[in-house]
C-alpha cells in the first residue's frame, strides 16, 4: 500500500513560495552563483525529506527512482511556472542545480542508510 507523503508534499509546496515570489528590489551583496547553491540546497532538502519519510513508512531504503524522476519533473515545472509568472525567468541552469541537489541527497541518503544498516 502506497503511503501519502504528507511532509514531502508540504515541503514541496513551501518551496513554491521562494521559487515563485517576485525578485526582491532590496540592494544587497551579489554573490555569483549563490542562487544555484540555494536551488541545489532546496531540492536536496526536499529529496532528503522524501527519503526520510519513505524510511519511516516502509523501514527500508527507497530503491525506486520513479520518485527521483518525479522530483526532477517538479524542478522543471517550477521553472516553467517561473517563466509563466511574468516576473521570473526560465533558467536551465537552475534545473541543473536542482538535479545536482537531488543526486547529492540520494547519495547522502544511501551512505547514511548503509552506515546504519551495513550489509551482513
Amino acid at each position: 500500500m502506497m503511503k501519502f507523503y504528507k511532509f514531502t508534499l508540504l515541503v514541496a509546496l513551501a518551496l513554491l513560495i521562494p521559487l515563485l515570489m517576485p525578485p526582491s528590489n532590496i540592494p544587497g551583496v551579489e554573490i555569483p552563483g549563490l542562487d544555484k547553491v540555494v536551488h541545489c540546497g532546496m531540492f536536496g532538502f526536499l529529496t532528503l525529506v522524501l527519503y526520510i519519510e519513505h524510511y519511516i513508512y516502509y523501514k527500508n531504503l527507497m530503491t525506486s527512482y520513479k520518485y527521483v524522476a518525479m522530483l526532477i519533473g517538479y524542478a522543471v515545472c517550477t521553472e516553467i511556472l517561473q517563466y509563466m509568472s511574468g516576473y521570473r525567468s526560465f533558467d536551465i541552469f537552475d534545473i541543473c542545480a536542482d538535479v545536482v541537489g537531488i543526486i547529492l541527497a540520494v547519495i547522502v541518503a544511501n551512505i547514511l542508510y548503509k552506515k546504519k544498516f551495513p550489509p551482513q
